[in-house]
């Protein structure tokens, strides 16, 4: 009897699973990708999402990297990543490796490798796995534009094959894995001239690599497609993606938003970045990179993830494919041409009928109150006439349910006209398909104008990383009109709102800060010298200033940088000016006020 009950049970659910598939897109899937493996760690495949970060220590000092990854280990970490400049520092590794094993540390090492073949060569026989980046690890940058010949093209991709041959051979016979690490900073000469500093530029770097790896039959490869503009991090990687599926490739992927930054704005950028692409389905191990101690980027990576931690072996159907190409037919042929002006999204600061609205609330955002319009009447009298008060009869709010019905076609879902009202959607991560919102934006004539996107924002990790990681997934891609924070504190979650638009370079209203995580090339307190500097000039609106703790980082990695400030040995700075190095090895006690008087000189700078 229990027998047949267990397969009733069985037939009961595969019902309920297939009902579920045809009916909605609702239930998350990750990107199938291989499985491939650092030392005893699987990354891909059915394995969970996996987390990592990178050493702040100096390779070179043993006892300093063992007790870092000893940190790390014991605060959730799964893989360790150290810099490897040069042979004496991954000839260290051995050491560093060797005292972790034991003390019963046997999570796997990764080394991080530019510029040097022969430095990874090294490196690989005493770590797991080894990060190379296709912009510099064969390549010289010159920052030249170079006009080539077909001929002349493919003799350097010829020239990455022979290059690459020695480390892919000896990665085999160790059973090592690679990750071929694009940064958007740090395209080669061949991809900036034929390609540009683009998206499809970091993809092709990428490409090039793992045609050639591919030729030489190995795939044991993770790659990712990193920036400090989330939007071009998700942009990249979502092409990336599209790439796999035209030319049948499944590589684990590896997220990560590089140079985010510290505090509240780092954790949105990187959130922003990773989440976005997480709620595609898409990501195999992550790093959230903050200028801040190593061991603090664990919590906020786990904070990224858990929303995901549950689905990582669901045998479902991954819709990411007939989403992109949704997308495509709806947003970018409807929307491509749209360009996100100043103040382009509002914000909606929800207030409560007796609080008073937020001191520096923007003339073009609005306050919401729940109520009718008696009570927005009564609000505006009795606080300003002026203000831009909305309350529950501005808005129709929409049925998620139905929108998302996969089941149905675009042209069967109905809307009330909007009229003089606004079009009120809720958003919840993981638990919606963001495919539904692009299909509402065809839908609706002039929904472009009406749309409000509702987000909840009740605690810390809401503000941190949901939020963030819905508003990437669509801001970017739909004309939305206001997004609204639905948090009890009106002024945390208007400052959470405007981080937010700004980490996706919709609306700029303060300056941008983007610095790196300390590493062992660094040569200076990244996390002391930002804070120095956010301090001196916190004030300037729309201006990006980037802080790099070593020459590998700048110029290259900051290219989405005005100003620079850059560490180019110990106690000297490079300052640059977009990409041209203007002032060289400036004392770091008087480098902050050349770099003011820098900013004077172009004429951004403001007491």
């Amino acid at each position: 009897m229990e027998k047949y009950f267990n397969r009733l049970q069985h037939f009961c659910l595969s019902i309920f699973i297939k009902k579920i598939m045809n009916m909605t897109n609702l239930l998350y899937t990750r990107f199938p990708t291989r499985e491939v493996r650092a030392g005893s760690l699987g990354i891909g495949g059915k394995n969970p999402i996996r987390i990592q970060s990178m050493l702040t220590a100096n390779t070179l000092d043993t006892l300093a990297c063992v007790k870092e990854a000893k940190e790390l280990f014991d605060a959730g970490c799964e893989l360790v990543r150290l810099t490897a400049q040069g042979p004496a520092e991954a000839q260290n590794l051995k050491n560093i490796k060797e005292m972790l094993l034991a003390d019963g540390y046997t999570g796997p090492l990764s080394a991080d490798i530019h510029f040097s073949p022969r430095t990874a060569l090294i490196a690989l026989e005493h770590v797991e796995k080894v990060r190379i980046n296709p912009g510099n690890y064969i390549d010289k940058k010159n920052f030249k534009f170079i006009e080539y010949t077909e001929a002349q093209y493919q003799n350097e991709l010829n020239e990455i094959v022979e290059a690459l041959r020695p480390l892919v051979n000896r990665a085999k016979e160790l059973g090592r894995c690679l990750r071929i690490g694009t940064n958007h900073g740090s395209l080669s000469d061949r991809i900036m001239s034929r390609y540009g500093d683009t998206p499809e530029g970091m993809v092709e770097s990428a490409m090039e690599f793992l045609r050639a790896c591919e030729y030489l039959d190995f795939k044991d490869i993770v790659v990712s497609m990193k920036s400090s503009n989330p939007v071009v991090m998700i942009r990249a990687t979502r092409l990336l993606v599209e790439n796999f599926i035209a030319e049948q490739m499944s590589y684990p992927l590896h997220l990560g938003v590089t140079e985010a930054g510290e505090g509240i704005e780092g954790r949105i950028k990187s959130a922003a970045g990773i989440g976005a692409l997480l709620e595609d389905g898409l990501g195999d191990t992550i790093r959230v990179s903050l200028t801040e101690k190593s061991v603090k980027e664990i919590p906020a990576a786990r904070a990224l993830i858990a929303p995901y931690e549950d689905f990582h072996s669901l045998p479902l159907h991954h819709p990411f494919r007939e989403q992109l190409k949704e997308r495509e037919t709806i947003y970018f042929n409807k929307f491509r041409n749209v360009k996100h002006s100043l103040y382009d999204t509002s914000i909606i600061v929800k207030v409560d009928p007796e609080e008073k609205p937020p001191a520096t609330i923007h003339v073009k955002d609005y306050l919401y109150i729940q109520g009718n319009t008696s009570a927005k009447e009564s609000y505006i009298l009795r606080f300003h006439p002026e203000c831009r008060v909305l309350c529950d009869d501005d808005f129709i709010i929409l049925d998620n349910k139905n929108l998302l019905d996969a089941s149905l076609p675009v042209s069967e879902h109905s809307f009330p006209a909007a009229n003089d009202k606004f079009y009120l959607v809720s958003a919840n991560i993981s638990g919606m398909n963001l495919t539904g919102l692009h299909r509402l934006a065809s839908t609706i004539p002039g929904t472009e104008n009406k749309l409000v996107l509702r987000i909840p924002c009740h605690t810390e990790e809401d503000a941190c990383y949901l939020s963030p990681a819905i508003c990437a997934g669509l801001l970017p891609d739909l004309a939305c009109s206001a997004l609204l924070l639905d948090s009890r504190n009106a002024e945390h979650s208007y400052s959470i709102a405007l981080t937010i638009l700004q980490a996706l370079r919709i609306r700029i209203t303060k300056a941008d800060f983007i610095s790196c995580p300390s590493c062992g090339r660094t040569e200076f307190d990244l996390e002391e010298t930002t804070a120095k500097i956010k301090a001196r000039l916190h004030h300037l609106k729309g201006i990006k200033i980037a802080v790099m703790g070593c020459i590998v980082n700048g110029p290259g990695e900051m290219a989405d940088a005005d100003f620079g400030y850059v560490g180019a040995s110990h106690g000297k700075i490079h300052l640059y000016k977009g990409m041209e190095l203007v002032k060289k090895n400036i004392p770091s006690e008087h480098a902050l006020d050349e770099l003011i008087s820098l900013m004077k000189e172009a004429g951004v700078y403001h007491e």
